[in-house]
């Protein structure tokens, strides 16, 4: 089995005689382009942005001029503009406050304005933490030192867990965590690995977006809403299409 540590694998990638290869939310160094070019024309990300950071926008944009679809694409950009500027407008609270996404990696891990996940957040009306990009630089995200667990006590915060009620109970029993506002008035949301929600979250694209628009903005609203009896329902995990 294949870990996302084992880098490409250039022979197996060989062997499925690709047209095109598409790298473009990546971290592909000239190294991996120059070999992989030698297999199909490809395409990898943006140079002057970060690794992992090409917005959902510009990766089908940029994908649908490689494959001769520039109109196709750019009507399910101002599709899913759309519904996330309906979600924005239905949400005036959301304007104001503070929203971060984060994980459990080398203590807590937040993700910052130039990664889709801070993004999503922007574009939803919410603001990222002051310091957040002084603090992650040219990367996507950046791990808090426990000093900076203040960072955290937003209006709202999406934590990516392995394990829903081990993890979120292991972040509670966090004393540091534990005094903020953020937890003591219930604005924390968890998402699990391997749930449809968490994947979408993780992995924004045109395709999740909609999804995420339906499903994870009844719980932001929830968790922003200003009132701490609010209580911020798990979202439901369907069961994958048979289709």
């Amino acid at each position: 089995m294949l870990t996302n540590t084992d880098g490409y694998q250039f022979e197996k990638i060989a062997a499925q005689r690709p047209d095109l290869i598409i790298g473009l939310y990546s971290g592909i160094t000239q190294a991996d382009y120059d070999t992989l070019s030698k297999i199909a024309p490809t395409i990898a990300q943006p140079k002057g942005g970060i690794d992992w950071g090409i917005s959902w926008q510009d990766n089908i944009r940029t994908v649908g001029k490689a494959v001769g679809r520039s109109a196709a694409a750019e009507k399910v950009v101002t599709d899913v503009e759309g519904k996330v500027a309906a979600a924005k407008a239905a949400n005036p609270r959301f304007a104001g406050q503070t929203a971060v996404v984060a994980a459990q990696y080398e203590g807590y891990y937040v993700y910052g304005s130039q990664d889709p996940r801070g993004r999503l957040l922007t574009d939803l009306g919410f603001s990222l933490p002051p310091g957040i990009d002084e603090l992650t630089g040219k990367e996507f995200g950046v791990s808090l030192s426990k000093e900076r667990t203040d960072l955290l006590d937003v209006g709202a915060i999406v934590w990516l867990v392995d394990k829903y009620d081990t993890e979120k109970a292991k972040i509670h029993g966090d004393p540091l965590y534990a005094k903020l506002k953020v937890k003591t008035e219930g604005r924390d949301i968890f998402l699990e690995t391997g749930e449809q929600l968490s994947g979408a979250t993780s992995f924004i694209s045109a395709l999740s977006l909609p999804y995420l628009v339906d499903n994870l903005v009844p719980q932001l609203a929830a968790a922003a809403d200003g009132d701490p009896a609010t209580v911020v329902e798990r979202a439901p995990n369907p069961a994958p299409s048979a289709s």
